[in-house]
């Protein structure tokens, strides 16, 4: 058993991300969602490789440190819900020593006191690589992501819900060799383009 929280993102055409901002995400398996109408077109390009990335904002605050470690689970799906690929991957709050959090924020305190920053942490997540849509009567047409607390027995109800600041769902095309080569490469494709 787990306690869970998900949102689902509805991609349309021209665009290239979804995106949730705002309030932590509800408990309970509650959903926020954009428009669900069936698409009857295609989003992804058949055949070429994408990747999706998931980044969340999360604050510094006692509960997501002691929730410790919890599941993402992301979902790519069809308009009429059938599962296209699924990933799992655990993650926590990225963990930082009271000194460093004292001497960081004490140096940051003008910032902090003015809203300039927040105390918050960013965690980003490679969900799929080279992903391919290749059913051309089921295309990709939503992404649902749920994170879990696993075992939130263990936890009083004060800890079932995971907060979040915001969070941004990526996706775009992969690189090809060519294009791969010149990015690990850069620095020397870039020396010889100067010295020849």
């Amino acid at each position: 058993e787990s306690c869970a929280e998900n949102f689902v993102c509805k991609i349309e055409n021209g665009t290239s991300s979804g995106k949730h901002d705002g309030a932590p995400l509800i408990k309970n398996n509650s959903s926020l969602k954009e428009d669900e109408k069936s698409h009857s077109s295609a989003i992804l390009t058949q055949g070429q490789q994408y990747f999706f990335e998931v980044t969340l904002t999360l604050p510094e605050s006692e509960i997501n440190k002691q929730l410790g470690v919890f599941m993402v689970s992301v979902q790519l799906q069809s308009s009429d819900g059938f599962s296209l690929a699924t990933s799992k991957q655990a993650t926590m709050l990225p963990y930082e020593s009271k000194i460093v959090t004292t001497f960081r924020k004490f140096s940051l305190i003008l910032p902090f006191a003015s809203g300039l920053l927040s105390e918050t942490k960013t965690i980003h997540l490679l969900c799929f690589d080279n992903y391919v849509d290749r059913d051309e009567k089921r295309p990709l047409s939503k992404v649902e992501i749920r994170l879990d607390i696993p075992n939130p027995a263990a936890f009083p109800s004060t800890l079932h819900t995971i907060q979040v600041q915001s969070s941004e769902l990526r996706y775009g095309k992969e690189m090809n060799q060519t294009q791969l080569f010149f990015r690990n490469w850069s620095y020397s494709c870039a020396f010889c383009g100067v010295t020849i």
